[in-house]
């Protein structure tokens, strides 16, 4: 059996070094490449673990 978790997270957001559409937003650990503007530093975003028994 499995376990799925979800918590409530703040992104942290920075500009894309190569690229002047996107951005870079990080969840805890995990870096996601997300549209310029769509996301701000300390936005609420979802993060979903599961842990198999």
């Amino acid at each position: 059996m499995s376990t799925l978790r979800v918590t409530a997270e703040r992104l942290t957001v920075r500009p894309h070094p190569d690229a002047d559409a996107l951005e870079l937003a990080r969840v805890g650990l995990f870096h996601a490449v997300v549209a310029r503007g769509a996301y701000r530093t300390g936005d609420s975003a979802g993060r979903t673990t599961t842990s198999a028994r």
